[in-house]
């Protein structure tokens, strides 16, 4: 998954990261947002296009009633 600068990449873990995110005092959430983003890209660089890339597998479930 690719995002657009660093502001994409915390709104992506703001809003898919809960199980994390969720257990931070509210006050705090922005902090611990800003502080992983800074994290991540210390390690994997913004591109030359202003792109940051996240690798992900997505899993896909069908459920079925019997």
């Amino acid at each position: 998954m690719k995002h657009k600068g660093k502001d994409v990449l915390a709104g992506y873990i703001s809003s898919t990261w809960l199980p994390f995110t969720e257990r931070v005092p509210d006050k705090l959430k922005e902090s611990f947002i800003s502080n992983v983003v800074n994290a991540y890209l210390k390690i994997h660089l913004i591109d030359k296009d202003g792109f940051t890339y996240v690798h992900m597998m997505r899993l896909e479930v069908k459920a079925c009633q019997k």
